[in-house]
């Protein structure tokens, strides 16, 4: 059976901060281009744009949980392989 490793179930750290860095840039220039550059209220935002935020927000916290549980593994398997 093939593997698939890639990006999103398999992170890196270097991975994962390139992601969260883009992602927390795309976020703050959407919210500033639908709020005219905060001065309009959040609740301006149309639905579908929230939902773009949550959908992408949702995205990042699966790429941190899926880094986590590869991170927590390796570190168990290379500690059982020292002793």
């Amino acid at each position: 059976m093939i593997k698939n490793n890639n990006w999103l179930t398999k992170p890196t750290k270097k991975i994962l901060i390139i992601c969260v860095t883009i992602w927390l840039l795309s976020v703050l220039l959407l919210i500033a281009s639908l709020t005219n550059f905060f001065t309009e209220s959040w609740s301006s935002m149309k639905g579908p744009m929230m939902g773009l935020v949550l959908g992408s927000a949702a995205t990042i916290a699966k790429l941190y949980g899926n880094y986590r549980k590869n991170s927590k593994g390796t570190d168990t398997v290379e500690s059982e392989k020292i002793t």
